[in-house]
């Protein structure tokens, strides 16, 4: 059985970023595979499910204003998202067990932008968990991939779990209830939290794609960690020119040049391609509609390559969107598996060097050794020229 499930970024609504816009002419791309592959399960429920989960913040509609704006500041909900996910496997896994099918291996590929990306992982990391302790025959296979996981502004401290809000408001009931549990504040913060960027053995592969130009404060990506045995296993990073939003759809950088639009095309168009590739190996499958689409964005794309020079003017076009001057003079923070401060990942440098280099930030980050070694004991790397489409 195949379980697909699509968790958009903040403030991303599946249904509204589906459709062509202004800020996504051809669809935002976690909206888009949700729905094409939705689309043909609907009515094959006994070869594969979808769950389609909308962002948080102002991409949940029904949800509060009050609460609209803290899961737009700081990730508020988003556990109630990963417990569904979690219920949703169970329930799959429970119908298998009926149907005498108890022996059977359970696929779950999980899609995520930003903070979708996000709950990816910690989905990932709580179903491994959750498996451990159940009593079932049924193998647990995950497949992961991510679009530039972003937990944001209130959850970048890495020694707080989801949402620091809610961390926060749940150990303030446990000390200052009308039963308070005994042991301090901060012990009762402490107990509740995970380390949801490890990815054990159930995950079998981690794709992920990020933003090599993204400078906004607030916006440092994360990349996980592959523990235990790495047979069998994969571990593969793409770097996408662009910002946070590029990889997705937003791909115009809000410019009238037409360069730097095609160009934004092209990456885009690249990294639909790639994610389409992987999703076959896979074996997931589409719709009808779904061929159309990857044609239209292919002959969109197909009118121009972008040179070298297009490349680099398209990223400096990027990183002058910021918030602060600081992004822009340091680099992109990122936070590599276990590390509880951020590393700086420099404009001039690629993905690949960026990784080969020492992982020492502090002075008691002794025995560091490069940034890779944080990730995976192997992992792949895949710079953006080796992967996308550029003209000699």
């Amino acid at each position: 059985m195949l379980i697909n499930i699509f968790y958009n970024g903040t403030s991303s609504n599946y249904e509204t970023d589906f459709v062509a816009s202004d800020t996504y002419p051809h669809g935002e791309i976690v909206s888009r595979f949700g729905y094409y592959v939705n689309e043909y399960y609907k009515s094959r429920p006994n070869q594969g499910k979808v769950l389609r989960i909308n962002g948080l913040g102002t991409g949940k509609p029904d949800s509060s204003k009050t609460k609209q704006g803290a899961g737009n500041l700081s990730g508020l909900g988003m556990r109630d998202d990963v417990q569904s996910i979690l219920e949703f496997v169970l329930a799959t896994k429970k119908e298998l067990e009926e149907q005498g099918k108890g022996n059977s291996t359970l696929s779950v590929v999980l899609m995520g932008w930003s903070r979708g990306g996000i709950g990816c992982i910690y989905a990932a990391h709580m179903l491994a968990k959750l498996w451990t302790e159940l009593k079932t025959d049924i193998q647990l296979q995950i497949q992961l991939i991510t679009f530039d996981p972003v937990s944001g502004a209130g959850t970048n401290v890495r020694a707080l779990d989801m949402s620091w809000t809610e961390t926060f408001l749940n150990a303030l009931g446990l000390y200052f209830g009308p039963q308070p549990v005994k042991g301090s504040f901060i012990a009762n913060i402490l107990s509740k939290l995970v380390k949801w960027w490890e990815l054990p053995v159930q995950v079998k592969a981690y794709n992920g794609f990020y933003a090599h130009d993204e400078r906004s404060t607030g916006f440092a990506t994360t990349m996980p960690s592959m523990t235990g045995d790495m047979s069998n296993r994969t571990y593969t990073l793409y770097e996408v020119p662009g910002t946070h939003s590029v990889l997705v759809g937003n791909y115009t950088l809000g410019s009238n040049d037409s360069v730097i639009r095609s160009t934004g095309l092209s990456i885009y168009n690249s990294v639909v391609q790639k994610v389409n590739n992987i999703m076959q190996q896979i074996g997931v499958q589409f719709a009808g509609a779904y061929r159309q689409w990857l044609s239209e964005l292919q002959k969109a794309a197909s009118s121009f390559t972008p040179t070298p020079d297009n490349l680099k003017a398209f990223s400096l076009e990027a990183q002058q969107k910021y918030i602060t001057l600081s992004r822009l003079l340091s680099g992109r923070s990122v936070y590599l598996g276990d590390n509880m401060l951020d590393r700086e990942w420099e404009p001039d440098v690629s993905l690949s060097e960026f990784l080969h280099e020492s992982n020492k930030k502090f002075f008691l980050d002794i025995f560091s050794g490069i940034k890779q070694d944080k990730l995976a004991s192997s992992v792949h790397i895949d710079n953006y020229p080796a992967w996308g489409k550029v003209a000699k």
